[in-house]
């Protein structure tokens, strides 16, 4: 087994014959869903704009970034649903999607206390 085949994603017929194509990607809308792989794409994103302006510099861009990310997965979670939710249930995700956003911006801060 190579590194490449731990990054790559088969889809449609490649899925089922093994000598399909492998599409090679770092971050599926799958792996998003996991908490070390969503801070890290908030912590890297913040890092790299830091890098190319210092405008970037302030936490409030942390906590943009994360709201972003976080609304991502939330439309991800959204568009897997079979049936459409309630009203009820709509409130519920958002307000889950808001506290993950707020757990991936203090994970970029480096933020693991609330003193």
């Amino acid at each position: 087994m190579a590194v490449a085949d731990l990054m790559s994603v088969r889809r449609g017929a490649a899925a089922a014959d093994d000598a399909g194509e492998n599409e090679v990607v770092f971050v599926t809308p799958a792996s998003l869903l996991t908490f070390p792989v969503a801070s890290g794409a908030v912590t890297g994103v913040w890092g790299v704009l830091k890098a190319v302006s210092s405008s970037f510099g302030d936490k409030y861009w942390a906590l943009l970034i994360a709201l972003v990310i976080g609304g991502f997965i939330l439309l991800i979670n959204e568009n897997a649903r079979t049936t459409p939710p309630t009203k009820n249930q709509r409130l519920i995700a958002f307000g889950v999607a808001l506290i993950n956003s707020f757990l991936l911006a203090a994970a970029a801060l480096g933020i693991n206390s609330a003193t």
